[in-house]
């Protein structure tokens, strides 16, 4: 799991969000681009935490997917951008293409934040015991 900053995430949301959708994907699209691309059921229920939009369901999936696979999702979501565009990206998606690769470099480094989970504490039988006096 990767913990970006809000700055990180509004780079992803700026670049392929557009107000609920993902860049031209239907919602068959991005089913379909998600589970041949990258192996995802992205209409699971674990993605579905912030909402049923495509965009909310990607700002869950870069939540909650490892590093790997965020970047792997995020080039391959940019080259089909590029794709459709023939080529032909303005001045801004040209400063959006940079901060976003600066972003996948930074998470292929391993320079962003990794949320590791800690177990909860085990309470042994004894101080159980004592709490429950």
């Amino acid at each position: 799991m990767v913990s970006l900053k809000k700055s990180e995430l509004r780079i992803i949301e700026d670049a392929f969000n557009r107000v609920g959708y993902v860049l031209d994907f239907s919602g068959d699209q991005y089913e379909e681009f998600f589970e041949e691309e990258l192996g995802v059921n992205i209409w699971d229920e674990k993605y579905g935490f912030h909402g049923g939009s495509k965009g909310k369901r990607l700002r869950r999936f870069v939540e909650v997917e490892g590093p790997t696979l965020v970047v792997d999702a995020l080039r391959k979501l940019w080259t089909h951008y590029e794709d459709s565009c023939a080529g032909e990206l303005s001045d801004l998606d040209k400063a959006k293409k940079k901060s976003r690769l600066e972003l996948c470099s930074r998470l292929d480094a391993g320079l962003t934040r990794v949320v590791k989970k800690v177990p909860a504490r085990a309470w042994t039988k004894e101080e159980l015991e004592r709490r429950s006096q």
